[in-house]
C-alpha cells in the first residue's frame, strides 16, 4: 500500500498495513517529514472506524518507540492494549532513533529538534483525523520533549501522562550529567566535541535494566527487549548507538535538583506515574513536579517493586489500566 497524504505543515506517506484479527487492531506504518528529516510512525488503533481517544506517545532518551510502546510479545504492548480498548495510539521514533533518520557528525539533536518533531506527528494526527486535541504519553526524557512542544506551540493536549519524568536533577540525573560530560570532554580533545552519540553494549544495559530484578522481569523479553533495540537503531552491530550525550543540554551550566523543564506549562489533566525504586524519577521529582504544574487536576501514582522502565515487568497490567482509566475519565 502506497497512500500519501500531504499537508500545509507536513507530508506523510503510509508504507504498510496489517490488520490484528484476534485483538481487533490495525497497525499502520507512515514515514512523516520533519524539518526535511524522514521520520518513522506507527499507528496502532481500533479495526472499527470510530476512536474514543487519540494518543501520541513519546519515547525517552535511549530506546526507540517500538520497544518502548508496542513490543509485540504476548500482553506487553501498552499501545495494542488501549488499542483494544477503543483507543487510537500512535507512536515515532525521534530523529536519530530506530527508523527515524540519523543525523550526522554536527548536527543538532536537542530538545527543540526533538519538540519538532513531535510536532510534526501532532499536526498530521490532528489533519489526518479531522480532530482538535490529543493526549499525550510521555516516557523518561520523553516527558521533556513534550514540555518543549507545549512551550514552543502552544498547543493544548487533551490530557498529558508522564511515565518517570526525568524532572528534576537528582542523584541519579547528575551521575548521568557528569558521565556525559566526561565523555564529551575526551571527544572535545581528539576533534569531536560536537558528537552527541554513544554506544552502549548489551552488558551496561542489563547492569542498569536487569540486575537485580531477575525475579520480576521475564530475562526471554529483556532480551527480546535489548536485541530488537539494537537491531532497529545500529543494524549489523550488538552495540545500541543513541544520541544520549544531547540531554540534559550539554551546554547549559547546571546545579544539582535544577528543573530540567518549565513546569507551568502543563495546563491539561496530568498523571504522573512512577516506579517505587526509580532513581531516575524519584519521590521528590514527582511530588515537586506535581506541585509545580499549572493543572488543576494532578495525580500522582507510584508503582511497588519496580524501577524505570515499568513495562519490562512482568507485573505490568496494573500500570497499563491505570493510564487507560486516566485516558477515559478526562
Amino acid at each position: 500500500m502506497n497512500t500519501a497524504i500531504k499537508e500545509k505543515t507536513c507530508t506523510a506517506e503510509m508504507v504498510t498495513e496489517q490488520v490484528d484479527s484476534a485483538h481487533g487492531i490495525i497497525r499502520r506504518e507512515y514515514h512523516i517529514i520533519s524539518d526535511g528529516k524522514l521520520l518513522y510512525a506507527r499507528e496502532i488503533c481500533p479495526a472499527a472506524l470510530c476512536a474514543e481517544r487519540y494518543v501520541i506517545f513519546v519515547h525517552g532518551l535511549t530506546f526507540p518507540s517500538i520497544v518502548d510502546f508496542d513490543m509485540p510479545q504476548q500482553g506487553y504492548s501498552i499501545s495494542g492494549y488501549l488499542a483494544s480498548k477503543g483507543i487510537h495510539c500512535c507512536i515515532f521514533d525521534i530523529r536519530g532513533y530506530g527508523k527515524s533518520y540519523k543525523p550526522v557528525y554536527g548536527e543538532p539533536v536537542g530538545m527543540k529538534e526533538r519538540a519538532s518533531d513531535l510536532s510534526a506527528v501532532y499536526g498530521f494526527m490532528k489533519r489526518r483525523y479531522s480532530i482538535n486535541t490529543i493526549s499525550l504519553v510521555g516516557l523518561s526524557s520523553g516527558c521533556n520533549t513534550i514540555a518543549e512542544f507545549l512551550q514552543v506551540t502552544g498547543e493544548e493536549p487533551r490530557t498529558v501522562v508522564f511515565i518517570g519524568p526525568s524532572y528534576l536533577l537528582n542523584d541519579a540525573m547528575m551521575t548521568v550529567l557528569r558521565r556525559a560530560q566526561c565523555i564529551q570532554f575526551l571527544q572535545a580533545l581528539i576533534g569531536r566535541g560536537n558528537n552527541v552519540y554513544a554506544s552502549l553494549g548489551p552488558r551496561l544495559l542489563r547492569n542498569r535494566l536487569y540486575r537485580g530484578e531477575e525475579e520480576l522481569i521475564d530475562r526471554e523479553i529483556f532480551e527480546w527487549f535489548i536485541s530488537t533495540s539494537v537491531a532497529l537503531t545500529s543494524s549489523g552491530t550488538k552495540f545500541l548507538r543513541a544520541p544520549v550525550l544531547s540531554f540534559p543540554d550539554p551546554k547549559r551550566s547546571w546545579r544539582k535538583w535544577d528543573a530540567m523543564f518549565d513546569a507551568r506549562i502543563i495546563r491539561c489533566p496530568l498523571l504522573i506515574l512512577r516506579g517505587e525504586r526509580d532513581e531516575f524519577c524519584c519521590r521528590r521529582t514527582a511530588e515537586i513536579l506535581a506541585k509545580n504544574v499549572s493543572a488543576k487536576m494532578v495525580e500522582l501514582k507510584t508503582f511497588q517493586n519496580r524501577k524505570h522502565d515499568m513495562h519490562l515487568y512482568k507485573q505490568h497490567l496494573d500500570y497499563f489500566e491505570e493510564i487507560y482509566r486516566f485516558l477515559g475519565s478526562c
